[in-house]
């Protein structure tokens, strides 16, 4: 009998797995063991989802830019080592030109009917944001992968990224061509190298039990991280103001005026929060 005690409050989980944490954490040297793991994990994964997930992994493609062309079975994805396992064993993977997903679950299309936009209604983050979806990030701290972040920037109209669209041909898992144009919201060079929520959102959201953290003990022990979509989404939209920015952008050129929560914040605060639950 499965008994995952949050199954009744997170039907969809975004995972987000850093291999090189949870592989030290294991002692695995070679990359035998490695795949080994990613096998054991697959199996853990296909075990939860019968307790009514539905597991998330990204695999996204951001050439698609570039490329102009998404083939869902031969464009591998762009993100991760565990992705790149899953392509490899023809895991269900949904039809997204950027931003696509391998699913584990019984309910594998329940993204099929998802627009090919990046943001905006009926796009994958505007729905997982909407949805009873949460992030759990293993090894690493979530908003280093909070990438939904982006349709939140949208609906409030910041004015560092800007709407265009991204043209080219998709390909399906059953060959079939279609011409697409998918709405992006792109960063703007000259004023934005990066944007994310600001170390204040973090705190907040933090506070407000939005983000959570738990140890995991095994061998080195690392942490594990969870961060419901939907509350953070409804969070920031509500009490982003210009005079308290929940969200903002970064330039290596201008000072971190809205002390954005940047890469090196989230591996500072997961030492910081390491440290915190091992004493």
């Amino acid at each position: 009998m499965c008994t995952l005690k949050d199954r009744e409050q997170d039907h969809i989980i975004w995972l987000s797995l850093d291999i090189s944490t949870v592989s030290a954490s294991l002692g695995l040297r070679h990359r035998s063991d490695i795949v080994r793991l990613f096998d054991e994990i697959l199996l853990q994964l296909e075990f939860y989802s019968n307790c009514g997930l539905t597991i998330l992994i990204p695999a996204f493609t951001f050439s698609f830019g570039a490329k102009k062309r998404f083939d869902v079975r031969q464009d591998k994805p762009e993100v991760s080592a565990f992705a790149k396992f899953l392509f490899s064993r023809g895991q269900k993977r949904t039809v997204h030109p950027i931003y696509s997903f391998f699913i584990i679950g019984n309910d594998k299309d329940f993204l099929d009917n998802i627009n090919t936009n990046c943001v905006g209604q009926n796009s994958p983050f505007r729905f997982l944001n909407s949805s009873r979806a949460s992030i759990l990030s293993v090894g690493h701290h979530p908003i280093s992968t909070y990438s939904s972040i982006h349709d939140i920037e949208y609906i409030l109209g910041v004015k560092y990224r800007e709407a265009i669209q991204l043209e080219g041909t998709l390909c399906n898992s059953i060959g079939l061509e279609s011409n697409v144009s998918s709405l992006f919201f792109a960063r703007i060079p000259s004023i934005c190298e990066f944007s994310s929520v600001t170390v204040s959102c973090v705190e907040k959201l933090t506070h407000s039990g939005i983000i959570t953290c738990s140890l995991i003990k095994h061998g080195r022990s690392f942490l594990a991280y969870t961060l419901n979509m939907h509350r953070s989404a409804k969070y920031i939209l509500r009490n982003h103001t210009i005079d308290s920015p929940l969200v903002g952008s970064f330039h290596s050129k201008s000072s971190n005026a809205n002390n954005i929560f940047l890469d090196s914040d989230c591996k500072i605060a997961y030492k910081e929060d390491f440290i915190s639950l091992v004493r």
